[in-house]
């Protein structure tokens, strides 16, 4: 099946007579004056769609490969930003329906983008690390029935290489707020009231010594209001 690449002036022809005839009079017309062969379901499909301009007028194989592949699994989010980013130009998430449907013969993924990482990383090598959420997240198993615990915060995983399991009901804090700098000397692991009390105080420090401070604050708070029970 061919695809029609609308012209800009074929849009405004369609855009004129969108509401004033019937899809298939419309089809007749618009294949008359242009010498096309577009069908009354394609000229209704275009119209209730919109008549935008594609910035991609012929794809190449490999964009092609690279839509067919990543749209079986991935959201239609990921699959344009990761397009966008690979190739340079902008592309719509309904052109890549549109192409999985009416070239491929397939269905795009119903992934969301919360599900994208989540569904598929068990595709990823031992040791593999990916940011989320504003944190890096480390493979450290391929296990296939608790995939969740294939992944480690790192920041936890490099605490406990050094002193064992994390307590329950703790975090590992970064002293100086980058969350990226996994120096074990900027890793502090506290009680969780204790993040509490930093975020209800808006204790958000870029000075390990300033939260060195607080932390002991947290501790001396919590001894003071036990010993008054």
């Amino acid at each position: 099946m061919e695809i029609h690449s609308y012209t800009e002036e074929e849009n405004t022809f369609l855009k004129s007579l969108k509401g004033t005839d019937t899809y298939k009079n419309i089809a007749l017309a618009f294949n008359k004056k242009f010498n096309c062969n577009v069908s009354k379901e394609a000229t209704r499909r275009k119209m209730a769609r919109g008549f935008y301009i594609s910035h991609v007028s012929k794809y190449t194989q490999e964009q092609d490969d690279f839509i067919r592949e990543n749209a079986k699994v991935y959201s239609l989010e990921k699959v344009k930003a990761d397009f966008e980013k690979l190739y340079g130009f902008e592309i719509t998430k309904q052109a890549i329906v549109d192409r999985c449907r009416r070239v491929y013969f397939s269905a795009p993924s119903k992934a969301n983008k919360k599900l994208d990482f989540r569904q598929y990383w068990c595709e990823f090598e031992i040791g593999a690390e990916i940011e989320k959420d504003g944190y890096i997240l480390i493979k450290i198993d391929n296990q296939v029935r608790n995939k969740r615990s294939n992944w480690k915060y790192k920041h936890h995983y490099i605490w406990e290489q050094h002193f064992g399991k994390m307590p329950k009901s703790h975090r590992i804090i970064f002293l100086d707020g980058d969350k990226h700098n996994f120096d074990i000397d900027n890793l502090s692991c506290v009680p969780l009231k204790y993040v509490c009390l930093f975020a209800s105080n808006h204790w958000n420090f870029n000075n390990s010594e300033l939260s060195k401070t607080a932390i002991k604050w947290c501790k001396l708070f919590y001894n003071l209001k036990e010993a008054s029970i």
